[in-house]
């Protein structure tokens, strides 16, 4: 609850400056800003996994406002190392559905499923936009597993 709360707070601290250029690299700490002083009122002693948490949280926020392209580049960033990486790639499924952008979408919830997510959201991610790229043999096997689990339930 602590960390979480954190988090938002640093959230309402830093959405102000949207503008901002986030960077990571592994013990480096977030540079948001090009004033010391802004800078250094931000700084809140977290650690790399507090870190990639809180730039997972504002990509979120990012897509919620519709700053696809600021979203996309955290996302990016965030792809590699992160500790969950299938929040991050749902969150880029998300971000590719909105962003009218379905083949990538198809890749990232392909890759939501092979990192072990399994939910029915999940699964009908993928159904609906390998529909949007005509690749029927994938939602087709989704929607008669699911009919198949309907029956047998």
């Amino acid at each position: 609850m602590r960390r979480s709360l954190k988090c938002w707070l640093m959230m309402g601290l830093v959405v102000p400056m949207l503008s901002a250029c986030v960077t990571l690299k592994s013990g480096q700490a977030i540079t948001s800003a090009t004033d010391d002083s802004e800078r250094d009122a931000l700084k809140l002693n977290l650690t790399l996994e507090e870190e990639k948490k809180f730039l997972l949280d504002y990509a979120a926020l990012l897509i919620k406002s519709e700053q696809y392209d600021q979203a996309e580049s955290v996302l990016l960033r965030l792809r590699e190392g992160h500790l969950e990486p299938l929040l991050v790639y749902r969150l880029l499924g998300q971000l590719y559905e909105r962003q009218n952008r379905p083949v990538r979408a198809q890749m990232a919830w392909e890759m939501v499923l092979k990192l072990g997510g399994d939910s029915v959201q999940d699964e009908a991610h993928l159904a609906r936009v390998a529909l949007m790229n005509k690749q029927f043999e994938i939602s087709d096997g989704i929607y008669r597993r699911w009919l198949g689990q309907f029956k047998r339930g």
